[in-house]
């Protein structure tokens, strides 16, 4: 309710009713008369009030302030090495090797390249390189300077006569050499063109982290349980299926960083026993969660779930070379039979969205008018009659355990393909024989479901998994002029505005002829921590983990 100097207010010069008359000298006590005099008054000017200026701003709160100190602890299920050049689990991998090592440039969140080591970077043709390292002094962990020296050196070891690199396959493949050009600069040369080199070779992590010179010959040229880089945090301890422990690194080059004073990673085997310890506050941080946990995980006040974006695919994987899949009819009438949103909602349950062309929504290339098959059995009866198969055909698929919702994946298929009168029969197999069996064996299997390549490095991704050009996997050994000519064109520039229309054209022409892979949903990336770790970043990547900026709050 107003106060009385406001009531009156609010009728100045207004037309007032006699009710509000008589009430507001029963609340004034001044009269008619008086109120009369005062309702008539001339319109003079009240006494002027200065116009209501803008709202003043709602205080800003605080950020909270990073502290230093504390342990971080992370749960999973795999062993990691740390050694960028020999792999155990390559993505695993990955996670420790951010921790112990820099490399020359990195990717950020948005596949961005962004200096690190190097502050800069030529391509004064398309195999030259020249990269201007950091002006200020930088130490490895054992006291060995960084310098150019160190850069050449990290890179003529994927190069060295009997060395097998099973972690950085890309940079073997494709270095030619490296020269020291002055203590602060490198210059590479690469054997063909090759525009994804940066970001497939260099900015790839486990590719090309640099290692400290005096490491190789000190651990007899195996460093899987003792990396020693530049990086924020020290290789403390390595204990086989149980834990490993980074310290903070002292004389790290960034300055005031890492806050914590170690990061621990506990090994345990079974992924379910992860989300009971996030709960307990046995461990802080838990990446891969799946899909099934993410609502009691979120249920719990003390635990933040995150749902991003990945970069691969859910597909069926075809051995092309053979039939039933090295007819397109055949390929096109299983896309035609398989209900892909009502798939992906079961197995995803609204986490992850269906997929149309090989490239998500976030890509740079991608193009919204590429459309996958859409759910039409008539059209699926029309299409096995096309490719020679009126009552159906029979086809043999593998998947592996480790991905749960593939295997899932595989019984929707089964059922959907039935009703249309394909008939296809699956095994589940360890992810090592799954993998032999994508890259080496034609004969048995016809299909794999699997998770497809990284679309951060779209050239390389249609290279690897369409093209028979990188002889990478047997399945895919078919030649495809018109895509291969596209992705010479997009090899031919390294202007992404360039490349984009040539890859553009690739996609529609993979998807349209669902060529090599049939997909069925964009993958995202679920992980979880306890509600008191701040500031985790990471990069394209979620097993690209940086917890060089991470503290806990008390």
């Amino acid at each position: 309710m107003l106060d009385d100097t406001n009531y009156w207010s609010s009728l100045w010069c207004r037309p007032v009713s006699r009710r509000q008359v008589l009430r507001l000298a029963s609340r004034t006590g001044m009269g008619l008369a008086g109120v009369a005099l005062l309702g008539c008054a001339a319109p003079s000017a009240p006494a002027t009030k200065a116009p209501p200026g803008p709202p003043a701003p709602a205080a800003t709160p605080t950020p909270p302030q990073p502290v230093y100190g504390g342990t971080l602890i992370q749960g999973t299920s795999n062993n990691m090495g740390l050694d960028p050049h020999i792999g155990i689990l390559t993505g695993y991998d990955r996670i420790a090797q951010y921790l112990v090592y820099n490399s020359l440039i990195h990717d950020s969140k948005e596949s961005k390249l962004e200096p690190e080591l190097a502050t800069s970077w030529e391509i004064p043709d398309l195999t030259t390189f020249i990269f201007k390292l950091r002006p200020d002094p930088i130490k490895f962990h054992d006291g060995a300077d960084f310098n150019a020296q160190a850069v050449k050196l990290t890179f003529d070891r994927v190069l060295e006569e009997g060395f097998k690199p099973t972690g950085a396959r890309e940079l073997s493949q494709l270095l030619k050499s490296t020269q020291v050009v002055d203590d602060r600069t490198v210059k590479v040369t690469i054997k063909s063109p090759n525009p994804e080199f940066l970001g497939q070779a260099l900015a790839k992590g486990e590719q090309a982290f640099i290692i400290s010179p005096l490491a190789p010959a000190k651990y007899k040229n195996d460093l899987r349980q003792f990396g020693v880089g530049t990086g924020p945090f020290v290789s403390k301890e390595w204990v086989l299926d149980d834990h490993i422990t980074v310290e903070k690194f002292p004389g790290y080059w960034q300055k005031g960083l890492p806050y914590l004073d170690r990061v621990n990673w506990r090994i345990v085997l079974d992924p379910l026993v992860h989300q009971t310890m996030l709960k307990t506050g046995d461990i802080h941080f838990v990446l891969d969660i799946p899909v099934k946990d993410v609502a009691p995980l979120k249920a719990d006040p003390n635990i933040v779930v995150k749902i991003e974006p990945g970069v691969k695919r859910k597909t069926v994987d075809f051995n092309m070379v053979k039939e039933p899949f090295s007819k397109k009819a055949a390929r096109q009438a299983l896309a035609y039979a398989v209900d892909r949103k009502a798939m992906v909602d079961a197995i995803y349950q609204g986490v992850a969205p269906v997929a149309d062309g090989i490239y998500p929504p976030s890509h740079w290339a991608y193009d919204p008018t590429v459309k996958g098959y859409p759910y039409d059995p008539q059209k699926a009866k029309e299409k096995l009659v096309e490719a020679g198969y009126p009552n159906g055909f029979e086809f043999k698929a593998v998947t592996a355990p480790v991905r749960p919702d593939e295997v899932q994946a595989c019984e929707i298929l089964q059922s959907m393909l039935a009703k249309v009168g394909i008939k296809m029969d699956f095994q589940v197999v360890e992810n090592a024989r799954k993998m032999d069996i994508w890259y080496n064996d034609t004969k048995e299997f016809d299909a794999i479901v699997t998770e497809a390549g990284d679309s951060t490095q779209p050239i390389t991704l249609i290279k690897n998994y369409y093209t028979r050009l990188s002889g990478r996997s047997k399945h895919s050994d078919v030649p495809f002029p018109e895509l291969e000519d596209l992705l010479a064109k997009a090899t031919n520039t390294y202007n992404i505005d360039e490349q984009r229309p040539f890859l553009q054209k690739a996609d529609r022409l993979i998807t349209e002829n669902v060529w090599s892979e049939w997909s069925y949903a964009y993958g995202v990336n679920i992980f979880a921590y306890r509600k008191n770790v701040m500031n985790y970043e990471h990069g394209a990547h979620p097993y690209a983990a940086r917890f060089r900026k991470v503290w806990l709050s008390k």
